[in-house]
């Protein structure tokens, strides 16, 4: 991801949550990708560029143009945590 077009505001995101036919999830179908880097972790479930980051303390939502959550940053995350994530998506 390439921060210098993307910009950051220190905050916390306002979801909009609505019930669907009395269900407390719904199963999306779509493509999420995991990126591992040395203390950060990358949640991406959308194909959409980011444009903007709300960053809450080591959680970032990274936001696309119409201002919809296209993926998750973590950062600070230690070496036994990461190799428990690694393991999780095997």
């Amino acid at each position: 991801m390439d921060m210098k077009n993307i910009t950051l505001v220190k905050g916390v995101p306002n979801f909009q949550v609505e019930e669907y036919n009395d269900k407390t999830y719904i199963d999306e179908k779509g493509e999420l990708n995991v990126y591992i880097g040395i203390d950060k972790v990358l949640i991406s479930f959308s194909k959409n560029d980011t444009v903007s980051i709300i960053q809450n303390d080591t959680v970032g939502f990274a936001l696309d143009k119409n201002k919809m959550v296209c993926g998750i940053i973590v950062s600070g995350m230690l070496e036994h945590e990461k190799k428990t994530l690694e393991d999780a998506l095997k």
